[in-house]
């Protein structure tokens, strides 16, 4: 009976201690960028923004994040009646002087960003197609934008 009562006991402080680990993974997934550096600094302007979503944890961790940053991307390419997720999308983004404040390739198919309030062009490069988007940044709004490709 003893040894029943242990492994209860056991198996109660190994939840606990599960628990305890997934919140410390939340914590830490929250400061993390993921395969690109978080934090940038473009024309003077500072840009932070966390790129990542390759597999389900990582994907998940992100969308968690979204509410936290004005700008939301998502890169998805069409094939017959789905959408897959798309990394190594080039992005270039401008400010309303028209001066580059971002340029690099998303390393996967979710991208959150803060950019200082004001408005931007994105325009987003796959394979040679091209799209572009304009999107205000300020007041508090969140702007979630879908980018796909065929």
């Amino acid at each position: 009976m003893e040894a029943i009562i242990e492994a209860e006991q056991d198996a109660e402080r190994s939840e606990g201690r599960g628990f305890i680990a997934a919140i410390v993974l939340v914590a830490a997934l929250s400061t993390l960028s993921f395969d690109v550096p978080g934090v940038e600094s473009s024309s003077g302007a500072p840009i932070s923004f966390l790129n990542g979503g390759v597999g389900k944890e990582e994907a998940d961790a992100l969308r968690a994040q979204a509410p936290g940053y004005p700008i939301e991307m998502v890169f998805v390419r069409k094939v017959d009646d789905r959408e897959e997720f798309l990394a190594d999308v080039h992005l270039v983004v401008t400010d309303g002087a028209g001066q580059v404040v971002f340029d690099r390739a998303a390393q996967g198919p979710i991208f959150l960003a803060r950019f200082p309030d004001g408005n931007y062009t994105i325009t987003a490069d796959f394979r040679g197609a091209t799209q572009t988007r304009r999107v205000a940044v300020g007041g508090g709004r969140h702007e979630k934008i879908a980018l796909a490709w065929s």
